[in-house]
Order: structure tokens, then sequence, then C-alpha cells
């Protein structure tokens, strides 16, 4: 918790706070914390030459009573940074900087909290509003001060804590955590009942910062001794799993769909695909080899159905990149994924790929209209009069009202959803009798083959109601889907 320092100028008092907490068996580093030393530079002396000091001596030296020996100089070794950094290294990201978080065990919590209660009654002038245990120089940026500047010269990455997308998550764990964090149960046994007995909700294990400092806040510190002192742990602290992500980087662009075997995204039924290939897998087996991505969500502007092409400019979509190990690329990088995208199919064609912000990605979900041609047949195989063209192509901002479709009706919820049809135009095909072509603009979400054939009537009115005969459809096109993004490139 950040704070400004409150005005301890006396340089005796700061160190006699700092002999006394190392009398109790911290780390002159922790020992400093107490003073709220802020400055990055106090915490990075050199780290003593442990060859100046008797074997004896430094075998008999004990972990810190806060810190478990994690900012110790005698438990600090070079090692440690060379196995993150190895580790860094092999996961083989390219980002220029980085962010390094530590998660700490929370019995260091308890021990910080038993050292604050046993300093400022020895100095009672530290209690202040203004200064509490949560004013302590974190723990964790200590380590960050030791260590980063070690990480920097080994990853050959600049350390960007507050802006780096690229972020390193160091463990450190402790073999006694489970014993002592039982003080925690003893402090206050409701609020670990439910958890031992939920352990499927609280998966994150039964002991977490937050319930440890939902215990400790305004515990005095008589309640507090009567569960828990300060004793001189048994073994160190030690680095368990370090861990890398990249946060997301989004991609969009149009598709085209010329195939009339063609799902959307993978169709799943029972866990079983039941297509062989869909518009994402298509893409993305292209781009998550380039990003060096293991996943990848998909999203666009609507999707039509398998038996629906979508021409004309096609239809926008967004990809999401999970955890790409590739961030540094040029657009004509993306430009060459997307030619071996349009040279190993003819199913899509893809066009306008490009990065985009998060911040863009509204755009796709933004409301548009979109423009159909349908193929379309009378039942009773009688030809449209010119009465009847005069009368359809004459209909504008006509509102339906769509029970949802049957076809649709084991994945959407049962609802009556208003649609417009902006504008519509019927030109017959005089080669095939009873066959024409319907043009239609509607609001985005519109169901065009039920308002053609009127699906039982769920769908009112429809184009067997305008036409007083009976209607169905034989092939649908999207021309148009009139969203202006993403920006069109001209490649």
């Amino acid at each position: 918790m950040a704070s400004s320092p409150l005005p301890l100028t006396h340089e005796k008092f700061n160190l006699e706070i700092i002999e006394y907490i190392q009398d109790l068996g911290s780390c002159w580093r922790c020992a400093m914390r107490f003073t709220r030393e802020r400055e990055p530079e106090a915490y990075q002396r050199k780290i003593v030459d442990l060859k100046q000091e008797p074997e004896e001596k430094l075998l008999k030296t004990s972990p810190c009573v806060i810190c478990l020996g994690l900012i110790q100089d005698q438990f600090i070794n070079e090692c440690i940074t060379d196995e993150i950094a190895q580790h860094v290294i092999e996961s083989d990201y390219d980002s220029p900087t980085f962010a390094c978080m530590v998660s700490l065990p929370i019995a260091i919590m308890l021990r910080e909290q038993a050292v604050w209660f046993l300093t400022t009654e020895k100095f009672p002038k530290l209690l202040s509003p203004n200064f509490t245990v949560d004013h302590v120089t974190s723990l964790k940026d200590v380590w960050k001060f030791v260590f980063s500047k070690m990480l920097e010269f080994k990853l050959k990455k600049k350390l960007a804590h507050s802006s780096s997308s690229f972020q390193i998550q160091v463990s450190v764990l402790y073999p006694d955590e489970i014993s002592e964090c039982g003080a925690l149960v003893d402090m206050c046994p409701e609020k670990f009942k439910h958890r031992y007995k939920q352990t499927k909700i609280y998966q994150e294990g039964i002991f977490t910062r937050n319930a440890a400092h939902c215990v400790l806040a305004g515990m005095s510190s008589t309640n507090f001794q009567k569960f828990y002192s300060l004793k001189v742990p048994n073994v160190n602290a030690y680095y368990g799993a370090v861990q890398c992500f990249h946060t997301s980087r989004h991609i969009a662009g149009r598709y085209q769909k010329f195939s009339r075997k063609l799902c959307q995204t993978p169709w799943l039924i029972e866990g079983e695909k039941h297509m062989d290939t869909s518009i994402q897998e298509l893409i993305c087996q292209h781009l998550e080899p380039f990003f060096k991505t293991q996943s990848v969500k998909f999203s666009s502007s609507g999707r039509e159905d398998v038996d629906v092409r979508t021409l004309g400019l096609g239809r926008p979509f967004a990809i999401e990149l999970l955890d790409p190990h590739r961030t540094l690329f040029t657009q004509d990088e993306i430009t060459q994924v997307q030619s071996s995208i349009n040279s190993s199919t003819d199913a899509i064609q893809v066009r306008d790929l490009q990065l985009v912000s998060k911040e863009q990605l509204s755009r796709v979900k933004k409301k548009k209209q979109k423009i159909y041609r349908a193929l379309c047949v009378t039942l009773d195989g009688s030809t449209l009069t010119a009465e009847d063209l005069i009368r359809i192509n004459g209909i504008t901002e006509l509102v339906l009202m769509q029970k949802t479709p049957l076809r649709v009706l084991h994945r959407r919820p049962l609802a009556v959803r208003p649609r417009t049809v902006h504008e519509m135009k019927v030109t017959l095909l005089d080669d095939h009798p009873g066959h024409f072509i319907l043009r239609l603009k509607t609001q985005a979400g519109t169901y065009v083959k039920e308002f053609v054939h009127g699906d039982f009537n769920r769908t009112v009115p429809n184009l067997c109601i305008l036409l007083g005969r009976p209607v169905d459809i034989v092939a649908l096109d999207v021309d148009a889907v009139e969203l202006d993004w993403p920006p069109a490139l001209f490649n």
C-alpha cells in the first residue's frame, strides 16, 4: 500500500529500529523495510562476499524470521536468477521488456505482523494512523529491487513493471506454511470452517492472502500473541514454479466464404467434430505458428449458416491470440501470412489482415446493416406478376416479429425479436419459371430464411404472406456487411 514516508528524520532512531529488528532474527533488508525506506539503491548494496565470512558462521546462519531467507545475503545465490532467466529464455518470448511478480507464502504475513507488534511495543512513537503494518515497505518490492537488475542483464530485456505486457511470475514456497498458518484458524475459526468443507469452491487453497488479511486487520497485539509467537524458522523458503505470460494480441480482417459446406467455427457434437474444418481453423492454422500461440478466440460480425456464402468485401472478424510468444513483426509479415492462408484453400479468402488494439474490438459487434441475395421459388410453380413486383419492391422499413426459429431453438432461448427489413427488391429469372432473386437490406440479426418461408408463421409478416402464396429459399448469399472496420489496406 503506497504512502508518503512520515518525517522519521532521526537517523539514530532508524538505526535503533533496525538493530532491534535484527536482534529478533531479521536480515538487514527486512529490518530496513520497517523504517519505510523506499529507495531501491538502499537495498541494492553489494551482496556480502561469502568468502570473507568464516565457514562456521555461514553454516550457523538461520533464515530471516520475516522473509525466510528470500532477500537475505547468506541465502541469495546467483544461480537463483540463472534458473529464472534460463526458464524465461527457454520459453522463447521476444518481448523487449518484462515485468516481474513474486508470489509469497502466507506465513510471511503472520511473521511481518508479529514483528510489527513487537517493534511498536518497543518504539511506541512509531504508532500513527498514517503508519500501520500495511505501510511497511513491501517485501515484493524489495525482492524486485534486489533481483531485477540481475534479471535485466541475463534476459537482455528492459524492466518495465507498469507498462510491459510480458510478465514473469515467480512462486516462493515454504515447507512449514500449513502448520504456521494454522494460527489463523485459531484466531478466527468461523472464517475457515466453511473453507475446509467447501474445498471445490476454494480451489486456490484454504489459506489465501485475502483471508489472512481479513483475519489480521484490526487485530490487537494482545489477541494476536495469544495464538502466534515469532520463532526462528527451521527451514528457509525456496523457489517453486516460474511462469511466463504475455497479454493477448489481437488480429482483425475480413473473410469471404465461397463454400456452402463450411461452418464458421469448429462444429462439435458431444465432443466430436461434425465437419472436417471451419473458417476459424483455416485461418488460425497459419496464425498460431506465426505468433507462437497455443490457443485463440475467434469472433466476428455475426455468422452465416453452413450453406450460406459471404461475398463482397467479406465479413469482419477478430482473433484474440492468447499468450503469444512472438509479438515483434511488421505489417508486411502479416500480409505474407494472409497470402499463405489464401493460397492454402479455395473455400475462403482473407483480406485486410492487421494488428488491432483491444479497445478497437468493440467495433466488430457494432450495430450494422447487412445486404443479402436469396434465390427463391414459389412452391406452387406460379410466376410473380408485375403487381407482385411493384408491391414487394415498394416495401421499406418493414418490421418483423421473429420468434426463435425452430432450427436454432436447441441453442437459443425462446423469444420474439423485432427485426427490420429496410428495403427489398425482387428480380424474376425468365429462364426458370417460379424462381426469382430477392435482394434485402436488413438489420443485423434478421433470420432471412425464416422471413422467406415463414417458419410456420413464427416470423410475421413473411414473404409468403406478402405474396399470398407459399415460397421457399433455395440458396442464400451475404453480399455485404456494412461495417467500415477493420480499415481497408489495399494490399
